[in-house]
């Protein structure tokens, strides 16, 4: 069977290229830095099962997010639905963000679940 893991694939000839254990490390510590970098930065799209393609040219990648994200974006085919029309109003009604800091003080549930500390 043949050793695989010192191998490196390049996009543009469809090859895999046979490195030294020592260059593929280096290359492997660069590449995985970069896209980490990106995919923190909401650059970077790719899923685990594909990070074996990146050769850090992002310009070019399949994988490639634009980084931008607005609330009134059309999405989909049709122009008038935006994503804040799509997204869910995630504020709950009785749920405790929702109750105003000098209800909360004032609710004795609270005051006996945590003893001694003040809100």
């Amino acid at each position: 069977m043949e050793n695989k893991a010192n191998r490196i694939y390049d996009k543009g000839t469809r090859q895999w290229f046979d490195v030294s254990p020592d260059a593929y490390e280096a290359y492997d510590r660069e590449r995985t830095a970069f896209r980490k970098k990106m995919q923190h930065q909401g650059l970077c799209c790719c899923p685990r099962s594909k990070w074996w393609l990146c050769d850090m040219a992002c310009m070019y990648c399949d994988y490639r997010c634009d980084g931008t994200l607005s609330l009134n974006m059309p999405q989909g085919d049709d122009e008038d639905v935006t994503l804040m029309d799509i997204i869910p109003d995630m504020r709950m009604k009785g749920s405790r963000a929702a109750i105003p800091r000098s209800e909360t003080a004032s609710t004795p549930w609270l005051r006996t679940r945590w003893p001694g500390r003040s809100i």
